[in-house]
């Protein structure tokens, strides 16, 4: 299982990899913003084919392009359309979450991040 970390926040990558790595996810890959997760997923425009993931944990708040719009992006790409994808954010009011899954979002989790909650939140849509 594959799993793309998508977080500005150096402690919050670090802190995800962590609960996963601890919990037996091994393959996974971590960055710091929306256009390096294109770059990995093969979406920039690159001749790449990009890293085949399984899950995406995406915060909502990152500098240039935000979560919810990443998302839009990724779900428009039939390849990652049943990809899913958390987000990991401190944004937890009605209209924020309202959009993230509007963009595709399936899930998301709050921060400060709850270990038990992310892995069973991780677990389930695995």
């Amino acid at each position: 299982m594959s799993i793309l970390i998508v977080d500005d926040s150096a402690d919050d990558r670090l802190l995800l990899q962590s609960i996963l790595s601890t919990a037996g996810y091994e393959d996974i890959i971590a960055v710091d913003s929306a256009a390096s997760a294109f770059k990995c997923l093969g979406l920039d425009g690159g001749k790449q084919s990009g890293a085949r993931v399984d899950l995406i944990l995406m915060d909502i708040l990152m500098p240039h392009t935000s979560g919810i719009e990443a998302c839009r992006q990724i779900k428009a790409v039939d390849r990652f359309r049943d990809t899913p994808i958390i987000m990991v954010t401190v944004k937890t009011g009605p209209v924020d979450l309202q959009l993230a899954f509007a963009a595709g979002a399936m899930d998301y989790v709050a921060k400060p991040v709850n270990k038990i909650e992310l892995l069973t939140r991780v677990r389930s849509v695995l």
